[in-house]
């Protein structure tokens, strides 16, 4: 497994989530380190919300409830959303649709996303930071 990009913190422990190359595709893994001895377990492959395509920049929530991350929508990104139920991650829900990705979530329930702009030709050519605010 090669690592594709930086780790994000999982809520305030000594856990990790990432993506990496799998099986020709960019998938979601998540991981904690073992307190016996201060080793990383072997990283479970988060297979409830991976699929044969592309996911990528998760991002788990405080609680550690809801992963939220990025998935091929119609042929751009897309926002999607798995809830955690009785240790379990749930079918991941389409939040945002549409030429938005890199999600993450504050302490309030507000998702600040990357809206992506693209050319007819499929070049992306700006990229916006947004806030979704919770009502």
């Amino acid at each position: 497994m090669a690592l594709k990009e930086s780790n994000r913190q999982y809520a305030k422990s000594p856990s990790f989530i990432f993506t990496c190359e799998y099986r020709s595709t960019t998938q979601i893994f998540f991981g904690a380190r073992v307190k016996v001895n201060g080793e990383w377990e072997t990283p479970e492959n988060l297979a409830a919300v991976n699929t044969v395509g592309d996911e990528g920049w998760p991002y788990v929530t405080q609680d550690g409830k809801e992963v939220w991350f990025t998935r091929t929508y119609l042929g751009s990104p897309g926002i999607y959303r798995s809830v955690k139920v009785n240790g379990t991650w749930g079918e991941p829900e389409l939040i945002v649709s549409q030429f938005a990705g890199e999600p993450s979530v504050d302490g309030d329930g507000n998702i600040y996303f990357v809206h992506h702009f693209y050319t007819a030709d499929s070049r992306m050519i700006e990229a916006d930071i947004y806030i979704a605010q919770r009502k």
